[in-house]
């Protein structure tokens, strides 16, 4: 009973309605134990409908009102059978997101990475825009078995090193891993990628740059480069764009909204 009565706390914990889960710890126990009583003195019995009845009228007397994180469909309908009114939920918030370009004179860099199975196969990618939203350079490179962190952290080097091959003076680095983006400005440089660092330091100190988050529906054209080199283990620039990759494009230029719902 001691183990049975810790893991039903500690289930509590990750339940959306905790508190109907810790009355049911004393509630059922206690319809059972009133039920055997009727059936062995009174000779009177109640279908277990009856009795599931009882246990619900009981969890609305103290479950009157749920305020918290949005439910899922499947909470929503459990709250529902249980008979718990009045569900108040926070209302999820839409976002609108934009790609921006560069300022006059700058060159934008939007980089990715990803890894499929994390670790796994990997590719790193990126593309250099100017502020006409014209494609200057891409790449895409196939980096064998990475991490995602550590595969985003190889983008943003690669495209650095593809900065400095073409003199670019004023550069916008863009990437969707906060964490990559936070370490990058402090320049806290993983251990595995520190002797790339050095070397690349200097160019940095001579160049005005900056880098900055963006959310994922904001780096799709680069997202597209990432998987293409993982998927097919290539490392080459794109020749020709896919029809989905160009209306991206488009849509950036346009500046025209994308939405998150988180």
């Amino acid at each position: 009973m001691e183990d049975l009565f810790d893991w039903w706390k500690r289930k509590a914990k990750t339940l959306t309605f905790s508190k109907v889960w810790l009355y049911g710890v004393a509630l059922i126990p206690y319809f059972v134990w009133m039920e055997r009583n009727a059936r062995c003195h009174n000779s009177a019995a109640k279908q277990y409908k009856q009795c599931f009845a009882m246990v619900k009228g009981e969890i609305c007397m103290f479950s009157s009102v749920h305020l918290g994180h949005p439910l899922s469909i499947s909470d929503l309908l459990c709250a529902r059978r249980l008979g718990i009114p009045r569900v108040v939920c926070k209302h999820r918030e839409i976002i609108e997101v934009f790609w921006c370009p560069p300022f006059p004179g700058w060159v934008k860099l939007n980089i990715d990475g990803c890894s499929f199975g994390n670790p796994g196969k990997a590719g790193v990618r990126g593309i250099f825009r100017n502020e006409r939203t014209k494609s200057i350079l891409n790449f895409r490179k196939f980096v064998d078995i990475k991490t995602n962190f550590e595969a985003k952290f190889l983008a943003i080097m690669a495209g650095l090193e593809q900065a400095k091959d073409h003199g670019f003076q004023n550069l916008w680095i863009e990437c969707d891993s906060a964490t990559v983006v936070i370490l990058q400005s402090k320049s806290l440089i993983p251990w595995f990628i520190q002797q790339r660092w050095r070397g690349i330091l200097p160019f940095m100190n001579s160049i005005n740059w900056k880098v900055s988050h963006c959310f994922r529906e904001a780096n799709t054209v680069a997202d597209f480069l990432a998987k293409s080199a993982t998927r097919l283990e290539i490392s080459s620039l794109v020749a020709a764009w896919a029809r989905s990759v160009f209306m991206d494009m488009d849509m950036d230029a346009a500046q025209h909204p994308r939405y998150r719902f988180p």
